[in-house]
């Protein structure tokens, strides 16, 4: 996975963690949890690739986790 992220990054020019675990990866979709359990991970790999601060990764992270909960619900 960690390459995939590299080079969805690198080669592809993904630029937000929401690009990276919905479209690159699929992992929104497909991964029971999905892609949860590694998005601190994701966000470390991308915050060095693309220079994030910390504010930058958190902002990117909560976005992310705010999606997720988006689609458990049926509200």
């Amino acid at each position: 996975l960690r390459a995939e992220i590299e080079h969805a990054v690198d080669e592809e020019m993904a630029l937000t963690l929401e690009d990276v675990l919905e479209r690159r990866t699929r992992a929104l979709l497909f991964d029971a949890g999905q892609g949860l359990g590694g998005v601190e991970e994701v966000a470390d790999i991308m915050a060095r690739r693309l220079d994030w601060d910390a504010t930058r990764k958190a902002t990117e992270v909560d976005r992310y986790r705010r999606l997720a909960a988006s689609l458990r619900s049926f509200a």
